[in-house]
């Protein structure tokens, strides 16, 4: 993915995270370069489940998202 759409994709992202997150202005959002382009990530979330949940939230909303430790 080109940096232009990471952006973009993230700016979507964080947008549907504000129904969804009780308070997502205590995530940190940025695009991350990998080796298979740029990549639109946000962080940290208090469980793994709770990152699992969101994730689904946001496939079900159209998202390729996938949750991910890191």
């Amino acid at each position: 993915m080109l940096l232009d759409e990471a952006e973009a994709l993230l700016k979507k992202m964080q947008a549907s995270l504000a129904g969804v997150h009780g308070d997502p202005d205590t995530l940190q959002a940025d695009v991350v370069q990998t080796p298979e382009g740029w990549r639109a990530a946000v962080w940290p979330f208090p469980s793994r489940e709770q990152a699992q949940l969101i994730n689904a939230t946001l496939v079900a909303r159209g998202f390729k998202t996938k949750a991910v430790n890191f």
